[in-house]
């Protein structure tokens, strides 16, 4: 495992043309983030990473990489944070060309390894953008970067998502002005509770 870490600290990996993945090391390269175009990042690990890149637009989200936490409130901001900067697309070729819009921003998500936080919101953000199956969006994931493992507490409040567990029924969350049950009408069913993400959990754009 410690060899897989290791080869994976240099890869900024292209889960699509979109959306990208690595841990701390590449995030901190300010070099590498230009030669690959990135123009937008996710950092799941603002408490003890800092963000640095002037060429890219920040969401910051202290996500703690344990099971017992809930990753509602993340998951949330980052769609909010995607939509409110016109990324409504993955990246990854559909048939279904309608319903995504052509992008030159490239995402990039990264905690310290780029193994249980930043996939899992990778993870989350290709579930609701290409309404995919958990398995399908994993899958995806870790035949690019075989390193992908969101932890179990993780893993299975994705898994409740898709599901429909009742969890996932917090509807009314906003971020700025966005309501996602409007921006993305296919992942949810309707209801909605009032409290702002905001309240909840402190995240930061900058």
């Amino acid at each position: 495992k410690a060899e897989k870490l290791d080869a994976a600290a240099d890869q900024c990996a292209a889960i699509t043309s979109v959306l990208h993945v690595s841990g701390a090391k590449v995030a901190e390269n300010h070099r590498q983030l230009q030669q690959v175009g990135i123009t937008h990042i996710v950092n799941a690990t603002a408490a003890t990473v800092p963000s640095t890149y002037p060429a890219a637009t920040y969401l910051n989200l202290p996500l703690s990489d344990s099971a017992g936490v809930s990753i509602l409130p993340s998951v949330y901001a980052t769609l909010a944070f995607l939509h409110e900067h016109r990324i409504t697309q993955s990246g990854r070729e559909v048939t279904d060309t309608a319903t995504h819009t052509a992008t030159d921003s490239k995402v990039l998500f990264h905690c310290t390894q780029g193994v249980s936080r930043s996939t899992t919101l990778l993870i989350a953000s290709l579930m609701t953008l290409d309404r995919l199956s958990y398995q399908e969006a994993y899958t995806l994931c870790r035949s690019i970067r075989d390193v992908t493992a969101p932890n179990a507490g993780f893993m299975v409040q994705l898994q409740g998502w898709e599901k429909g567990n009742s969890l996932w029924h917090w509807q009314g969350i906003t971020h700025t002005t966005w309501r996602l049950q409007l921006l993305f009408p296919h992942a949810w069913e309707g209801a909605a509770l009032p409290t702002p993400v905001m309240s909840l959990y402190p995240v930061e754009v900058q």
